[in-house]
């Protein structure tokens, strides 16, 4: 058996590629055109979709939003020095993070609700849960109270649970209503207040700042003030410690005078003195022995002439005078005269002399420093006793007044203590006075004009927006997952066969409508797609013999009777022969159409009664005999068998130029098959935008295990503009009209 290609090629048709990545390929072109064809759809659902955003946002309570921003301020005023009672906050993430808690807080926004109903009564009133509209009787009474002052009467007050439960509920109404964040990575907080009344947003953003940095202010200066009150207690509790304590000190003092005679501290002073004296009495018992040893030695040794100045004493200076006057001049007599002079000798006597009494000096000075030697060792000895008694005595009174000096340094302490924070006092007082809050209000809350939400141009652009996507995306979506055939290239790669033309969609109400149509305009798109078709097929040639064609389709109503008819016409203008057989029974378009009154059918061909070449009707008017049942539905239809119908087709191949076979549909009609296999060309007629992909694959499947081989493809009923865009426009005469190319 042979397959549809090879026929193909054998007829002189090339095979059209049915590579799976052109089909799963995307044409852009086709795609733009799709969205074209579907703009009003993604107008309809653009304005569907605008009309639906403005009415709801119609049917929204409108809502105010007010801000105010509060900046948590890290800097420091230094009034004075010394450490704050009330430090400043260390700005953080975290800190941010736990100021935006507290505002959040139910114990700060009841706060918040108390002060709006000071300054601002009964403004609450639009946000709390349990408030509705009085109906329309409770306005009327109180209209008529009000008239009336004798039945107006005073609202009774309400009780504590009730105030309780409205503040938990306008608890819960606030949060809802308000929001706080920060801005980015500042320091700064938004506080945003949305609700029906302008009012009502700017007193809640307003208040909410208000209190936050009223309550800063008022927890530093509360903290300041406490700290004030407890260090000026501390104070007078100190005062009387340190009177206290000295008190003890001097009592203890003058019990410890009593018991020794004296007191510590005199004792102290006489020993640092005794130990002074005693240091420097032991210098001069070293100087003295010293200068004693070395006077002595050197006396000894070379005489009083190597003392120098380490002995003085007026008489040794006036003997060492007189002695130095004596030499000078027995030097002057030596220069004249020799020793044994009697002038030499004289002055040599009175030289000794005076040498003898400066020995007898000297011996007397030794004597005087070696006393002194002497003396200074009593006094060390001396001054050594008295330390030790007055050590021993310092001792024993220090042993007595341990506990005077605990005494002393619990009265310094407390002294110290007192001292100290009499000056944290002053600095506390001077704090207090100036505390100021860590917050500062940068913005404050101003009633709106206009509401923020919600915004009908914004949402109805917005809606506009959404249903032209939407509508985009059911066009693009049909456009890509259509199940029919809007293009003859998609058609081409679908069925893997050529298509030969396309007729375009023309508003027929008939038959013969449409031939008359062909009639009257023979240059038209119509008479070149069937002039297409006749040269692609070669049906009816002059130097050819005979054919029989039939157009099929997957399922009915895709227009094989009038394609039928229409090419009958056409060719029949060439001077052939044609035939139209009408094997469509249960249908039988052209006789329901026209009515002939026929004297056989083909219903009596099937069943015997007559010759094929009786039952052909002649006197159409059309230009085209024609061979059909005079009603639909006529028995015989089962009868039909190929073999039969092939030997009907032969015979009347010997009288016409071309058979023209309307066959049934492929798929409704089991007998289909057999009437193509009696034919020798099939062209398959596909409906634009109509025909299911899956029904023309299935009939082509069937036609393939029938061995019948379909010679092209016919797109029917093409929407104009598809086809204009399909073709070329050429000028003949005042009309301008399209030629459709083989695509």
């Amino acid at each position: 058996m042979k397959s549809v290609q090879s026929s193909l090629m054998e007829a002189g048709f090339e095979p059209v590629s049915t590579d799976m990545r052109d089909q799963d390929a995307i044409d852009l072109q086709d795609l733009a055109r799709s969205l074209w064809d579907g703009r009003f759809v993604v107008l309809f659902c653009a304005l569907l979709f605008g009309a639906i955003a403005l009415f709801i946002a119609s049917q929204i309570t409108p809502t105010y939003t007010s801000i105010s921003k509060v900046l948590l301020d890290p800097r420091e005023s230094v009034l004075m020095e010394g450490q704050q009672v009330v430090g400043n906050l260390e700005l953080s993430d975290q800190v941010v993070a736990s100021e935006i808690a507290i505002m959040r807080s139910n114990l700060f926004i009841e706060e918040v609700i108390g002060a709006v109903d000071a300054k601002y009564p009964d403004i609450l009133y639009a946000i709390d849960p349990a408030a509705e509209d009085p109906s329309f009787v409770a306005l009327m009474i109180s209209e008529i109270k009000a008239l009336l002052p004798f039945l107006s009467d005073d609202a009774p007050a309400l009780t504590e649970a009730q105030i309780r439960a409205r503040v938990d509920r306008l608890i819960w109404a606030v949060r809802k209503n308000t929001s706080a964040s920060r801005n980015s990575e500042s320091f700064t907080i938004t506080i945003a207040a949305k609700t029906p009344d302008p009012a009502l947003s700017a007193a809640l953003a307003g208040t909410i700042a208000d209190v936050y940095i009223d309550q800063q202010l008022e927890t530093r200066q509360s903290t300041a003030s406490q700290a004030n009150r407890w260090i000026k207690s501390r104070i007078s509790d100190l005062a009387q410690q340190v009177e206290d304590a000295e008190a003890a000190v001097e009592d203890y003092r003058a019990n410890s005078f009593d018991n020794f005679g004296t007191s510590l501290d005199l004792v102290s002073r006489r020993v640092e003195q005794l130990n002074d004296q005693l240091i420097q009495t032991r210098i001069d018992l070293v100087v003295a022995e010293t200068q004693y040893k070395e006077t002595a030695s050197l006396f000894r040794q070379r005489g009083f002439e190597t003392l120098g100045t380490m002995v003085t004493s007026n008489l040794i200076d006036d003997l060492m005078s007189q002695r130095a006057r004596l030499q000078q001049a027995d030097a002057q007599w030596a220069k004249r005269f020799d020793e044994e002079h009697f002038k030499r000798v004289e002055l040599k006597e009175r030289i000794t002399d005076i040498e003898d009494e400066l020995n007898r000096e000297f011996e007397r000075a030794l004597v005087a420093q070696r006393n002194e030697v002497e003396i200074a060792r009593t006094r060390v000895q001396t001054m050594v006793t008295s330390l030790d008694e007055a050590e021993s005595q310092y001792l024993a009174i220090s042993r007595a007044t341990n506990g005077l000096r605990q005494l002393e340094r619990s009265a310094n302490a407390a002294r110290v203590a007192h001292t100290e924070l009499l000056g944290r006092f002053a600095e506390t007082s001077t704090q207090e006075q100036f505390q100021q809050a860590e917050a500062r209000l940068i913005e404050r809350a101003v009633a709106s004009s206009r509401p923020s939400a919600p915004r009908p141009k914004l949402m109805t652009v917005i809606g506009l927006f959404v249903g032209a996507a939407i509508g985009f995306g059911i066009v693009v979506f049909r456009s890509l997952v259509q199940g029919t055939y809007r293009t003859m290239s998609d058609l081409e790669k679908d069925a893997g066969l050529p298509a030969l033309s396309a007729l375009e969609e023309r508003n027929w109400t008939s038959y013969a409508q449409a031939l008359k149509d062909l009639q009257s305009d023979p240059y038209g798109p119509v008479a070149e797609s069937l002039k297409s078709i006749r040269n692609q097929l070669r049906l009816a040639r002059d130097d050819g013999d005979s054919e029989s064609v039939a157009f099929l389709s997957a399922v009915q109503d895709e227009g094989k009777t009038v394609m039928s008819a229409l090419l009958a016409s056409q060719i029949e203008k060439s001077d052939k022969l044609v035939i139209v057989v009408d094997c469509d029974l249960r249908q039988n378009s052209l006789q329901s159409e026209f009515g002939w009154k026929m004297a056989h059918d083909l219903g009596d061909v099937i069943r015997g009664k007559c010759d094929v070449l009786d039952a052909v009707y002649a006197d159409t008017g059309l230009g085209f005999d024609v061979l059909a049942s005079r009603a639909a539905g006529q028995d015989g239809k089962d009868q039909i068998t190929t073999e039969w119908l092939h030997e009907v087709i032969e015979e009347l191949k010997r009288y016409y130029d071309l058979v023209i076979v309307n066959c049934p549909p492929i798929l409704p009609v089991a007998d289909a098959t057999s009437v193509a296999q009696a034919v020798d060309k099939h062209v398959m007629l596909v409906r634009h935008d109509d025909t299911p992909r899956n029904a023309l694959k299935r009939a082509l499947t069937v036609l393939r295990r029938a061995n019948i081989r379909v010679s092209g493809l016919v797109m029917n009923r093409m929407d104009p503009k598809e086809a204009a865009r399909m073709g070329s426009t050429y000028q003949y005469g005042n009309k301008a009209r399209g030629v459709f190319a083989n695509v």
